[in-house]
Order: structure tokens, then C-alpha cells, then sequence
């Protein structure tokens, strides 16, 4: 990765408050004294926000006025009874989502709003009801299934949640609150096909997917990372540019 791009990173997490100095002692990350770590920020929950909102709007003027509605909203009570990660990112970006109806369900290629049955469904959940009731396992945050994906995801997860059946979607990260690199809305994102075993497919650094192993063989690999207001960054322009979602 070019130096720009880390330094870079790293001076966009001061700017957005991510790292601040403090005269107390945070054990979860006292190795950082005195710089206290946060995993994601009201910044990431605004910036998430309005991104969402104009990939909403973008593909609104786009389509052809349909009758059926989806109502996006998400009370606390579906919020609770979908095992929401408490103080979270994905909860706190959720609750403050401007209540809207639109005429769409799709909102990227094969990627699509949930029906309030399915987004209560959560593949996780009975994780996340352990995690909730476990004093012990305070620090962690199970996976969670924003965006549902049509068709069948074609790898498991990985420890500890290899038994979870999970459907094709973007999902923000597993998250250990005591690990400083990891984002708080970090996403994972599970196709329902793999990517990387013609050797061709490249990340935006110019890296290319699926190259593993000794020797280097590319293969499949269904799923990469993402933050969520650079996935809906992304699903915006190739609206602009006129690639159509059904």
C-alpha cells in the first residue's frame, strides 16, 4: 500500500475524532496512554447518514412511480427484538435514519432492503442474545445483516459462528471492543458467487482478489471488507453514471 494512503488513513482518524488525548487510563487500550480510541464516532454516523440518503434519492429519480411502498424505520423495539448491538454503531446509525418511504427495494445490483420479518430474523441473533446476557463477552459484537442479497452465500463466516446459516448481504463485522483497529462500522460484504479465480478482479488499491497460497493460485472469494459510508458511496456513483438497479 502507497505511504500516502496510510498516512492518510491515519489523518483521517484524528480528523474525525477517532483518537483524542486523555488524562485517564482506558484498560482497554492502556497500551495507547494517553491517546484514547474510539471505534467509530458520530462523524462515521452522519457521514453514513447522508451518503444513505443520497443513494435513496439518487435511485428515487431514476425509476418509475410504483405503488407499493417500504417504510424505512426502525423503532427501538425492532431494533431490540433484532438483538442490536448496544451502543453501537450500527444501532446508532439505524435509529437516526430520517423515516421515509420509498418505491424500491433494491439499492445496489442484487442487494436490497429488508422486509421488517427478515431484518428481526437476524443470522446471528442467538449469538447475540448469548453476548447480550454474557457479562463476560461485553466487549464483542456479533455480525450483523443490514442489506440481505439474493441467493445463497458460498462460505461460512468463521469461528466462532461456522454453524450460523448466513444469507448473502452486507453485514458490519464481528467486533472486539477491545481491539483498537478494529471499525466500528467495519462491514463485510458475502456475494452469492465468488470472486477472484479468473485472476482478474482487483480491490480499489489495485490489489488482486483471490491470490493466495504457495505458489500464488487465485481462487474464489466471496466476501470483503468495506465501511459502510463507502459502500453507500460507492452503490451512489454507479447510479450517476446510469447502471440500473432492479
Amino acid at each position: 500500500m502507497p505511504l500516502q494512503q496510510i498516512v492518510g488513513a491515519y489523518l483521517e482518524i484524528i480528523e474525525e475524532g477517532k483518537v483524542k488525548t486523555s488524562t485517564k487510563i482506558k484498560e482497554a487500550f492502556s497500551q495507547f496512554f494517553p491517546w484514547e480510541y474510539y471505534q467509530y464516532t458520530q462523524r462515521d454516523v452522519d457521514k453514513s447518514i447522508t451518503t444513505f440518503t443520497r443513494l435513496l434519492d439518487a435511485i428515487e429519480c431514476r425509476i418509475p412511480f410504483q405503488s407499493a411502498k417500504i417504510d424505512i424505520q426502525y423503532p427501538q423495539s425492532v431494533l431490540d427484538e433484532a438483538f442490536t448491538p448496544k451502543k453501537s454503531f450500527v444501532r446508532s446509525f439505524l435509529s437516526a435514519l430520517p423515516r421515509r418511504q420509498v418505491y424500491f427495494r433494491y439499492i445496489a445490483p442484487g442487494l436490497r432492503l429488508q422486509s421488517v420479518d427478515e431484518f428481526k430474523s437476524q443470522p446471528f441473533a442467538a449469538h447475540s442474545a448469548i453476548s447480550q446476557n454474557d457479562s463476560d463477552d461485553e466487549g464483542e459484537e456479533i455480525p450483523f445483516l443490514l442489506f440481505r442479497a439474493d441467493g445463497s452465500n458460498l462460505s461460512p463466516w468463521g469461528q466462532p459462528f461456522n454453524n450460523v446459516d448466513t444469507p448473502a448481504g452486507l453485514y458490519t463485522e464481528d467486533i472486539d471492543k477491545g481491539r483498537a483497529q478494529d471499525f466500528g462500522n467495519m462491514c463485510r460484504l458475502l456475494f452469492p458467487f465468488g470472486i477472484g479465480s479468473k485472476g482478474y478482479a482487483r480491490d480499489i488499491t489495485g490489489r488482486q482478489i483471490g491470490f493466495y497460497g504457495s505458489p500464488i493460485t487465485p481462487i474464489d472469494h466471496p466476501q470483503e471488507l468495506y465501511q459502510v459510508c463507502d459502500s453507500n458511496g460507492s452503490w451512489r456513483l454507479m447510479v450517476f453514471d446510469s447502471i440500473r438497479c432492479y
